[in-house]
């Protein structure tokens, strides 16, 4: 599950498809769940209803549609920025950075295991309608500062840097202004110091990164700490944009929908349906990243249910996971055109047709997925961290629900 360009999605994006489309979601992208999507998602538990269904029940639905994307839990944006900092390396390939892996030894071999995030076993709790007295709470207390954000202190925040500036007319202009505020090296001690204020790095940390900064050569803060400058960029951005009237004040929410591009280095496409996001995403994109417009994706995804659909039944029992490897060759389908712009080419090489599976073949999976099991139970901890690139080994723990919709993911076989 979840091969494909890697994506950074927003709720609207799951909220607008069916169960069945969701699947190929899941299928054909590797989701990228930021931490604000899932808080958004959590938030809805103290949405008021008006379509007759319960808060649990919506809740349910998007965490039935998130789960079948095997989606990777990308880490916090304070917490890389205060990393980045720091001086350690906060690698922006257009890949989700993942937190908790255990470096592990054995038989000569040094590797890394991601257990099941936190975030994934708790979408399967709420899959099942199960959630704790925390999560209500918290899921109130993040409504409640939603409606006392105020915009106009961004803006106050903002003004010493934009004040002499000429008065851009268009976004693209804005990212430019704010690109140019945090590469000056004339501010570049200014624009650290509000970096780390705004960014809530913990002051116990500042005398470190101030020296760091000293010793070498006070850069500006995008040579300094190029993801701490991002989030700083979208943010600095935002607030331009509210001074100077390109983006509206009026909605608090605004502000939440921008966090969403701090998690940009660390996907390959972008899907939503919020005009803001269609308006602004694009403006940070790089070229080897692209905007999805969430109902252009959603009409694509039915038509791949539609394709899928068509095939026998026999083909269909054995499950999403093994009849649907790679989209259709046929570029006419969005999702093939983006494999040909993300995926390496020999995703097109030709394959044989599919053959049922036999009982040979399925106790052999059996067999290696408990030598799997194996292995994962009996190594033990490395004696120094082992970074993924120099590892052996990677092993990703994920689960994936046996049915979603009318689909399938799995054969009747796998238990």
């Amino acid at each position: 599950m979840g091969t494909g360009p890697i994506l950074v999605f927003d709720k609207s994006l799951l909220e607008s498809l069916s169960p069945d489309e969701s699947v190929w979601l899941g299928q054909f992208y590797r989701g990228n769940m930021t931490p604000l999507f899932f808080i958004e998602t959590l938030a809805d538990l103290t949405k008021e209803r008006t379509d007759g269904r319960t808060p649990e029940q919506v809740v349910a639905r998007l965490a039935e549609k998130t789960a079948v994307m095997t989606a990777d839990a990308n880490v916090h944006h304070n917490t890389l920025c205060t990393a980045d900092l720091v001086g350690e390396v906060v690698e922006m390939k257009r890949l989700p950075v993942l937190g908790g892996g255990r470096s592990v030894e054995r038989e000569g071999k040094r590797g890394v295991i991601f257990d099941q995030s936190r975030e994934s076993k708790a979408l399967e709790r709420w899959r099942r309608g199960e959630f704790q007295d925390l999560e209500r709470d918290y899921a109130k207390a993040w409504r409640d500062a939603l409606g006392t954000l105020d915009l106009t202190r961004a803006v106050k925040a903002a003004e010493p840097f934009l004040k002499s500036k000429a008065r851009p007319k268009r976004l693209t202009e804005v990212k430019q202004l704010a690109d140019a505020i945090i590469a000056d090296a004339q501010q570049a001690e200014k624009v650290l110091g509000v970096a780390l204020a705004q960014l809530n790095i913990p002051y116990e940390l500042w005398g470190k990164i101030f020296d760091r900064w000293k010793s070498g050569g006070q850069l500006p803060l995008s040579a300094f700490a190029p993801y701490a400058a991002h989030v700083m960029s979208v943010d600095l951005f935002f607030t331009a944009a509210l001074m100077y009237g390109l983006i509206g004040a009026e909605r608090a929410s605004n502000k939440i929908d921008m966090n969403y591009l701090y998690y940009l280095p660390f996907c390959m496409v972008f899907a939503s349906k919020d005009r803001l996001h269609a308006r602004t995403v694009p403006v940070f994109l790089k070229p080897n990243q692209q905007f999805l417009w969430a109902a252009d994706l959603k009409s694509d995804l039915k038509r791949l249910d539609e394709y899928f659909s068509a095939m026998t039944n026999e083909v269909k029992n054995h499950g999403v996971i093994s009849f649907a490897s790679r989209p259709p060759l046929d570029a006419t389908f969005l999702t093939t055109r983006l494999w040909d712009a993300f995926m390496a080419p020999w995703w097109r090489d030709p394959k044989p047709d599919r053959k049922p599976v036999t009982p040979e073949e399925t106790e052999r999976e059996r067999e290696l997925l408990k030598e799997l099991n194996a292995q994962v139970a009996a190594a033990a901890a490395a004696g120094e961290p082992v970074h993924v690139q120099d590892a052996d080994f990677v092993i990703l723990e994920s689960k994936v629900p046996r049915q979603v919709g009318k689909w399938k993911i799995v054969p009747d076989s796998v238990k």
